[in-house]
């Protein structure tokens, strides 16, 4: 999660607050998906993963004309590139099983 002491604190807390009235252990992180260094921080700041949330995300809307280079290329940085860091980041971690299934609209 980004900004976890930021914009984001509250729903840190939540988020931690329900893990702690459920009797989970869950740690939350700090993380920018679309930085390498970052991602490598998180994935080897924690033991053992059993299950990674990945809910990065970035949408723009409007007219193609109103889209930037720069602005097309974030949001592939962040929506698909960032799922294959953090994949990536957690492929060398000890671990029973890793599987990344991508869904592709039928058409």
């Amino acid at each position: 999660m980004r900004n976890v002491n930021g914009n984001n604190a509250d729903k840190a807390k939540k988020l931690s607050d329900f893990a702690k009235s459920h009797d989970l252990k869950m740690n939350i992180l700090n993380i920018d998906v679309a930085s390498d260094e970052s991602v490598k921080a998180a994935t080897t700041a924690l033991p053992l993963k059993d299950v990674l949330i990945n809910n990065a995300g970035l949408k723009y809307g409007g007219p193609l004309e109103a889209y930037t280079s720069e602005a097309c290329m974030a949001q592939l940085n962040l929506n698909i590139v960032g799922v294959l860091r953090m994949a990536k980041g957690l492929q060398n971690q000890p671990k029973p099983c890793l599987k990344m299934k991508m869904h592709r609209p039928t058409p």
